[in-house]
């Protein structure tokens, strides 16, 4: 795939669904990340990590990685607090990156 720019960014994954889902625990302090999106390109994934910390979200942060052959770099923020995933997925779609998704480090 193509490089994503910070104003398209495409879903991580096909068939994603639309929204977080977090349940907390009550008997363990649950610790999410959530994955904002993945790029192709560099340059588009430092664009659109200045969006989140600019809107003042400090915990988010690039992996790269490698996908289908090809080097990715993936857009996350945490680890959170279960309890405060879902307020802060809300922010970031509204931020224009849609709905993040939860995973597993």
């Amino acid at each position: 795939r193509g490089a994503k720019s910070a104003s398209s960014t495409a879903r991580v994954a096909a068939g994603a669904t639309p929204a977080v889902q977090v349940a907390s625990s009550t008997n363990q302090a649950d610790n999410v990340t959530l994955q904002v999106a993945s790029f192709a390109a560099r340059d588009n994934a430092d664009r659109a990590l200045a969006i989140l910390r600019g809107a003042g979200i400090d915990r988010a942060s690039l992996h790269d990685a490698t996908a289908n052959g090809q080097r990715v770099w993936r857009l996350r923020v945490g680890p959170l607090e279960a309890t405060a995933a879902n307020g802060l997925a809300n922010r970031i779609a509204g931020l224009g990156f849609g709905a993040p998704q939860r995973v597993n480090e």
